[in-house]
């Protein structure tokens, strides 16, 4: 074999599990982008939640039955993130890094949780509510999926279970849960976040994270899955389980 051949040959990947919590919808279907962009070098889960499943309390003995066997680095986006503090600081064997991406330890915006029941009437997956979050979620970035995406991803779930989950951002408090993660963490920042106010951001550096901004919107990892991907990577292959 020459060595131009043998530099060609793909490189093993990490024996680190990568395990990707996703976002309010629950299905995952944003994750695949930054998914596709992980999986030469890491070893993929991305995980689905039931639909059922609304409230924190309910999903965290749901995640933590889901996670056991080898090693594995929690990625928990925008609306996991509460969820993965929570089975973090309770120490799950295998546990080696946690990563939030445009996530919070509290409401990302000072929303009374009221709010959250105004929305049960409204048909979340309608094509007008998915057009209305655009600005929020991906503003200028241009993504001619996104309509389709989100609009069929809320309607595989309830209203009642969205209306929940969205409640539940509106209520949480974690910020005494960020101290207490013994694993090296990571907190990936949104740099055209509009959802997550950039305050939030600091909790992170006031409770002693590593932060790295990339560029992009709220949904980061679907606008911006290589430049998601590059910052992980990075944080990760600095674990001394994984060099």
């Amino acid at each position: 074999m020459t060595a131009g051949a043998a530099y060609q040959q793909p490189l093993p990947k990490s024996p680190l599990r990568i395990v990707l919590l996703p976002g309010l919808d629950g299905t995952g279907k944003f994750c695949t982008p930054l998914a596709q962009a992980l999986e030469t070098s890491w070893d993929v889960q991305v995980v689905h939640y039931p639909a059922h499943l609304s409230r924190y309390s309910d999903l965290l003995p749901w995640l933590r039955a889901k996670l056991v066997g080898e090693n594995f680095a929690l990625v928990a986006e925008s609306f996991s993130g509460p969820l993965a503090l929570q089975l973090s600081a309770s120490q799950p064997q295998g546990l080696k890094a946690l990563v939030l991406v445009a996530s919070f330890a509290r409401p990302p915006r000072l929303v009374p949780a009221s709010f959250a029941s105004l929305l049960r009437g409204l048909p979340l997956g309608s094509k007008a509510i998915a057009f209305l979050a655009k600005r929020f979620l991906i503003g200028p970035f241009k993504d001619n999926r996104f309509l389709t995406d989100f609009s069929l991803a809320l309607r595989s779930v309830p209203n009642k279970v969205l209306v929940g989950r969205l409640g539940e951002t509106l209520r949480v408090n974690e910020l005494a849960t960020l101290t207490q993660i013994a694993v090296p963490k990571l907190a990936v920042v949104a740099a055209q976040d509009w959802l997550v106010a950039s305050r939030r951001t600091q909790d992170f550096r006031k409770a002693g994270w590593r932060v790295e901004t990339v560029e992009g919107p709220h949904f980061l990892t679907f606008a911006n899955p290589k430049g998601s991907a590059r910052a992980i990577e990075d944080f990760l292959r600095q674990l001394p389980e994984t060099c």
